[in-house]
């Protein structure tokens, strides 16, 4: 490249708009909380540990707002848990946390069409983040709009690798838009990876058997099926291979 194609670039470079993320302490400090909250032992009160701190929310960081918000989230205190979000959502929108805990306030308190709006304009800011896109999917649910959440959620999970819960709910939106045989496929993934082949095979089983497929998902699920079959021979002898052995009667 020639000096002045350098020169170009970098002015380029200078003219864009860095993208604000939250810093990795504040990160690491916000997932300390929100473990602290979710671990809570049943029968205690998640918001007794932040009584304790101090009532004057000044006094308590970031992370610890958030914390107190979340506890009282988990507590069913939505009409506190849903405007200490809003604040720390309009506060700090870079933080990506705020909007999905506010998302999951409103959802909470009944506010779906608000909830909805709050995940849609984080999805904006971080395209296919996973815990934002579950929460919109779960949001979708929640609406009545299942095709949607299937469309959403199918999106995400074609390009980042999912959970076994998280390809559950997709199955969950599948279904209820009434595209049958595809929520039975996901469901075989979710036996797969549960380590459950039989009850793979039987799912792409019934996969196949629903009405009207077009010739891709005959053809996607036929392949899988014979992968499976293919497959289940060697998983039993792997299995009895690592089973213990039993000692002879008498022995």
């Amino acid at each position: 490249m020639t000096s002045a194609r350098i020169a170009e670039a970098r002015g380029r470079a200078n003219q864009m708009g860095a993208t604000v993320v939250a810093p990795d302490g504040l990160s690491y400090a916000i997932t300390k909380e929100r473990v602290r909250v979710l671990t809570t032992p049943p029968g205690v009160d998640p918001r007794t540990y932040y009584h304790s701190l101090t009532t004057n929310e000044p006094d308590l960081s970031l992370a610890e707002v958030y914390g107190r918000a979340l506890a009282q989230l988990m507590a069913g205190d939505t009409a506190a848990a849903v405007p200490a979000f809003t604040r720390l959502r309009d506060q700090h929108p870079e933080v990506l946390q705020f909007h999905a805990a506010l998302g999951q306030a409103q959802l909470s308190a009944g506010q779906t069409k608000a909830a909805l709006e709050t995940l849609e304009q984080a999805r904006e800011l971080a395209p296919r983040n996973v815990p934002i896109t579950v929460r919109y999917g779960e949001a979708l649910l929640q609406a009545g709009r299942p095709k949607r959440a299937h469309e959403v959620l199918l999106d995400l999970f074609n390009n980042v690798p999912p959970s076994q819960e998280q390809i559950r709910l997709t199955a969950i939106a599948a279904n209820a838009a009434g595209d049958v045989a595809d929520a039975y496929s996901y469901m075989a993934e979710y036996h797969i990876m549960g380590g459950d082949l039989p009850l793979a095979i039987n799912q792409l089983e019934f996969a196949l058997s629903v009405p009207n497929l077009t010739d891709v998902q005959r053809a996607k699920f036929a392949a899988r099926l014979k992968e499976l079959r293919e497959a289940l021979p060697k998983e039993r002898a792997r299995m009895e291979r690592g089973a213990p052995q039993r000692a002879p009667p008498g022995g």
